[in-house]
């Protein structure tokens, strides 16, 4: 198994996130009262679509779509439309202390600046890394984050804003895309976070 990072000369028409929660919900016929209990990490879905590219440039495309061979390999990938964050954050970013399973504000040293709501952040690394968004405008000190961290972080743990990463395993081992003329067209990845690391 091995990690394939998304090659930045790939155009891509349409990135569609999506959070795919582990959720229970129950509702009383009696009295109609609906409680919900969370049962576990949510996961990242994406779906990319690479449409109406010309041939002489699909070749990246197409070299992405075998180096994945089908659902053995893992891609890098982050979010194309905001890659970097609209906040002024700078630095070498670590976490300022240890941060507990469930944490949803990150203390982080070695920043100056401030970060957006819809900004994303990497935090952690190998098996522990997770893609969190930031959902309050802040400093780059104190963040509030969602989903929630699903293990705990040390401090020292890396926090990166330039292209954060989560890994991903295409959700069915079929795939392909159509050829029109001259263009490569409805080449779509489908995409489950998948925190396993080789």
């Amino acid at each position: 198994m091995s990690i394939i990072t998304f090659p930045d000369d790939i155009w891509v028409t349409r990135m569609r996130w999506e959070q795919q929660r582990m959720d229970l919900t129950h509702t009383s016929p009696q009295a109609g009262v609906t409680q919900a209990v969370s049962y576990g990490s949510p996961r990242w879905t994406v779906s990319l679509e690479i449409d109406r590219t010309r041939e002489s440039s699909a070749g990246s495309a197409k070299a992405l779509l075998m180096q994945l061979r089908g659902q053995i390999n893992q891609l890098a990938l982050w979010d194309i439309a905001r890659p970097v964050p609209l906040g002024t954050v700078s630095g070498t970013l670590t976490l300022s202390g240890s941060h507990a399973i469930g944490a949803t504000t990150l203390t982080i040293s070695g920043s100056s600046g401030t970060v957006k709501k819809g900004d994303w952040l990497g935090v952690g690394s190998g098996q522990t890394r997770q893609l969190v968004m930031v959902v309050a405008d802040s400093s780059a000190n104190s963040v509030i984050i969602e989903p929630p961290l699903r293990f705990a972080q040390s401090s020292g743990s890396s926090v990166v804003y330039n292209k954060p990463t989560a890994l991903f395993r295409l959700s069915n081992a079929r795939q392909g895309w159509d050829s029109s003329g001259i263009y490569l067209e409805n080449l779509t990845l489908d995409l489950i976070e998948d925190w396993e690391v080789a």
